[in-house]
């Protein structure tokens, strides 16, 4: 039964009635299949969308706009377009573009910053650089372009909002790269945070 038949025919505490009137090897066998399943997903790097589509969408973040949710309303309505699991996949690869760009070299450009220098502002340059386009964050990468100190925190919530257009529901994905500051090891080395 799919998860879909599973939320369409029965609620949750229904199923959990179900399964309690399972013997105890069943539903031992059951616990041990549901754990191997997660070990085996946990296992699979999660699929990132296809490098060239993922610019493709960025490139309709409408700079002629002022304010962060209108420049990023085309971006929004395009991922919203999308099947669900691409809609995962657009967060997958933001999250892996934005942790390329964290790290120490990256982060002296806004050390002179006069708004300031953290963890958040550092992250949401890394944003902007990244919604400049492909080009743009190359050279940041590459860095033949300083990170800039200008920030686009609303692009963390593209695909929540795109997600909650297309489904009416909210977004519960989580993305396998953490883009938060300071948690690239390849990067920061000793200095990064672990969990």
């Amino acid at each position: 039964m799919s998860v879909l038949e599973i939320k369409s025919k029965i609620g949750i505490d229904e199923l959990l009635g179900e399964l309690r009137q399972l013997d105890a090897t069943t539903l031992d066998y059951l616990v041990t299949s549901l754990q191997e399943e997660q070990q085996k997903r946990l296992e699979q790097p999660a699929k990132k969308m296809e490098i060239t589509q993922f610019w493709v969408l960025i490139d309709k973040i409408d700079w002629s706009q002022t304010k962060g949710l209108t420049i990023l309303e085309p971006l929004v309505n395009a991922v919203a377009l999308l099947p669900i699991s691409e809609i995962y996949q657009f967060s997958e690869r933001l999250a892996d573009l934005l942790h390329q760009l964290d790290g120490p070299d990256f982060a002296k450009a806004l050390e002179e910053d006069p708004m300031g220098y953290s963890a958040d502002t550092f992250l949401y340059a890394r944003c902007f650089a990244l919604a400049k386009g492909q080009a743009f964050y190359e050279n940041v990468l590459s860095k033949t372009t300083p990170l800039p100190a200008a920030y686009l925190e609303s692009l963390l919530s593209v695909a929540d909002k795109a997600y909650t257009q297309k489904t009416g529901k909210s977004y519960q994905y989580t993305p396998s790269t953490i883009y938060e500051s300071f948690f690239n090891k390849d990067l920061w080395g000793e200095q990064a945070i672990t969990i």
